[in-house]
């Protein structure tokens, strides 16, 4: 071997090489053996602030601009073409926000502020089940009813800023 250069690991359950200084895979997240855990303390939790500019941020990319549209005809005259805008871009944007939130724990706002979010227990980025799945599929749900969307909201003013839909989908956002 080279000078510098680092050892491949050949992940067991994909196949996959990765680096030797990695714990995870790449491609699959299965725990390779190499590299060092990153300390719970390094990682700083996320201001109130730069979470909330992230939501404004990512409401237009998400199924609001799809409500929006929604009632647009009543409100404005002749508005089919701004009512195709907004359903054309609400669901282009839901599409990359998942993608997003899939592979890098981070919306476009979250991206913009830079936050991510992450698993709590391991640091790592929770995936499709954790960030699309339990904190927007099955949180979005649940916002649906009033009284689960304002305890939601409020939880984030406890000292670990963690809402709802945090405990229920084993996360937390940290500054990336």
């Amino acid at each position: 071997m080279l000078s510098g250069q680092r050892r491949s690991i050949r992940c067991p359950r994909c196949g996959t090489g990765n680096r030797g200084d990695l714990r995870f895979c790449g491609k699959c997240e299965t725990p390779l053996g190499g590299g060092v855990d990153i300390p719970q303390a390094e990682l700083v939790l996320a201001s109130r602030s730069s979470r909330l500019l992230a939501k404004t941020v990512d409401a237009p990319f998400t199924m609001a601009s799809v409500l929006v549209a929604r009632f647009v005809p009543g409100a404005m005259p002749a508005s089919e073409a701004i009512q195709l805008v907004l359903i054309v871009a609400g669901v282009f944007g839901m599409i990359v926000q998942l993608v997003l939130l899939s592979s890098d724990g981070q919306t476009i706002g979250k991206r913009l502020v830079k936050i991510k979010i992450v698993r709590v227990d391991s640091g790592r980025n929770g995936g499709f089940v954790a960030n699309v799945i339990l904190r927007a599929v099955v949180n979005g749900l649940l916002s649906l009813t009033v009284v689960y969307f304002v305890v939601d909201v409020l939880f984030i003013f406890f000292r670990n800023r963690l809402c709802l839909h945090d405990y229920i989908a084993g996360t937390r956002v940290v500054k990336a």
